[in-house]
């Protein structure tokens, strides 16, 4: 996952401990994200503190979140809040279409027609009213 993680210090650099926490949480906050994203975190020392953002990029969207601590741990800290509470709604909504709720709350009325979905680069038929998947030949 490191290199779909970058990162960026600016007027400091942080200690083995200090960095190695700072790649912990930014890895816990990217394993949140969508699984296309690629993630940017910037540390920067204004007089005694630290400006820290963190960038997202996505097919899903951009999610951004930045804050002034007074070390680089707290900062990684409550950017990864921040984050999470951003990755948190996507989460929710990202599969709120109407065509596809009744089959997430386990609707017995399933369209007619084979729908095809993308499945990770595969693609997965739900056929009739059997509500099986099975993989399409390629």
């Amino acid at each position: 996952m490191d290199h779909l993680v970058q990162y960026e210090f600016s007027n400091f650099e942080p200690g083995y401990d200090v960095r190695s926490f700072i790649c912990i949480v930014s890895d816990r906050i990217h394993g949140l994200s969508p699984s296309d994203s690629v993630m940017k975190v910037v540390m920067k020392r204004v007089r005694d503190r630290i400006k820290a953002s963190c960038r997202i990029a996505s097919g899903a969207g951009t999610f951004f979140a930045e804050t002034v601590c007074d070390s680089p741990e707290l900062a990684i800290q409550e950017i990864e809040k921040k984050m999470r509470r951003q990755l948190k709604v996507w989460k929710s909504e990202r599969f709120r279409s109407k065509g596809f709720q009744g089959f997430l709350k386990g609707s017995s009325k399933l369209p007619k027609k084979t729908l095809d979905l993308s499945f990770r680069g595969q693609e997965v038929s739900i056929e009739g009213q059997q509500s099986f998947f099975k993989q399409s030949a390629s």
